[in-house]
């Protein structure tokens, strides 16, 4: 279930450089939550410099990029996983992309376990034991 998008600004970073901050990013969110790295997901989604404004001033015309990134957590994760998970991506923006620490954004999302699929069944029926063991840790 864990997933990662980065919107980063079309021309400004090699495919080496996005590639390591998706393979990375990858090793971090399964160092976290403790997942098997074959969950996770991780994208970039381009905008074009002149579709993607900074404090009201286009990229294409001399904004500096100000990277967003949001991932998932199913609900019930200890609070510590999305600190944890914003500081690192953050820190791998910087240090792989170059990226201005005080521009970065970003976010966590938390999806109920019964509103997100897995091969097409609700991840609360394939993970339920997973699941209801978070439930439990979370009441002690």
């Amino acid at each position: 279930m864990p997933v990662v998008t980065y919107r980063l600004v079309q021309g400004l970073h090699t495919d080496e450089e996005i590639a390591a901050l998706l393979t990375r990013s990858s090793a971090l969110f399964a160092e976290v939550v403790g997942a098997p790295i074959d969950r996770i997901r991780a994208f970039v989604e381009e905008t074009r410099p002149q579709a993607t404004a900074v404090a009201g001033q286009l990229v294409s015309e001399g904004a500096a990029e100000a990277p967003f990134f949001e991932f998932l957590l199913f609900a019930g994760r200890p609070v510590e996983h999305a600190h944890r998970l914003l500081e690192g991506f953050t820190d791998l923006l910087v240090e792989i992309l170059g990226s201005e620490r005080s521009l970065i954004r970003g976010r966590c999302q938390y999806a109920d376990p019964d509103h997100w699929a897995i091969a097409g069944v609700p991840a609360s029926i394939v993970r339920r034991a997973e699941v209801e063991a978070r439930a439990a840790a979370a009441k002690d």
